[in-house]
C-alpha cells in the first residue's frame, strides 16, 4: 500500500502570500506569521524546523554541538524555520551558515529570534524577528529537527508549506494544501 502523494508547494506558483492567507482565513484559519523583516524575494517550500534550547552547565553526558548542526540535513526545496524561542540576545543564523544552506539547495530561513545582520544580508531569503551580531555559540545549541516549532506565537510543522514574499509569510499546514488550492482555483495568481 502506497501512501498518497502530497502536492507540492510549487502548485503555489503565481499567488501571493494575501491571496493564501485570504483563503485560509475563509477557511477559518489564521496562519500569517507576524513580526518578521519583509522578504526581499520570494520563496515557497515545505518546513525543515529546529528547535534552539538555552545552554545549562556544560556536562560531559551532553556533547556541545555546534548551533549549524542542522544545516547538512535541511533538504533541497526546504525553508529553515528556526525557532529560538525570540530571542533577540543571541544570533542563530550566520552568513557561513545561510551559504551552506543555499548551497544545499535551501530556498530560505526563517527565525523566531536574531540572525547576524551579513546572514540577512545573503544570498537567501532570511526573515528574522531581529538581527544581533553576538552569536549563540555555548549560548543555545540545537534541541530537535522536524518536531513541532512556535515562530511569533504560531505553531510549524515539518512539511507545512511556508510562502513568503514582500507583503508577508504564511504557513499553510501540510494537510490543508489541497483545500487552499481548491479555494484559489478560479482566482488569478498575483504573486
Amino acid at each position: 500500500m502506497s501512501l498518497p502523494k502530497m502536492p507540492s508547494p510549487e502548485t503555489l506558483a503565481g499567488y501571493s502570500s494575501q491571496q493564501v492567507h485570504a483563503s485560509l482565513m475563509a477557511l477559518g484559519i489564521d496562519r500569517l506569521i507576524q513580526g518578521l523583516s519583509p522578504a526581499r524575494t520570494r520563496f515557497c517550500g515545505r518546513a525543515f524546523t529546529v528547535a534552539f534550547m538555552p545552554c545549562g552547565t556544560p556536562d560531559a553526558r551532553v556533547p556541545p554541538g555546534q548551533m549549524d548542526d542542522y544545516a547538512d540535513d535541511v533538504p533541497a526545496g526546504y525553508v529553515a524555520v528556526l525557532d529560538n524561542r525570540g530571542r533577540g540576545d543571541v544570533s542563530v543564523l550566520d552568513a557561513a551558515t545561510v551559504e551552506k544552506l543555499r548551497a544545499r539547495g535551501a530556498l530560505g530561513a526563517i527565525v523566531d529570534g536574531a540572525c547576524d545582520p551579513a546572514a540577512a544580508s545573503a544570498s537567501l531569503p532570511v526573515l528574522a524577528r531581529g538581527s544581533q551580531t553576538q552569536p549563540g555559540v555555548k549560548r543555545v545549541r540545537v534541541e530537535a529537527m522536524n518536531l513541532p516549532v512556535v515562530v511569533s506565537g504560531l505553531r510549524i510543522e515539518c512539511d507545512d508549506i511556508i510562502l513568503g514574499d514582500a507583503q508577508g509569510v504564511v504557513v499553510i499546514p501540510r494537510d490543508y494544501l489541497k483545500i487552499v488550492l481548491n479555494h484559489l482555483a478560479g482566482q488569478k495568481p498575483k504573486g
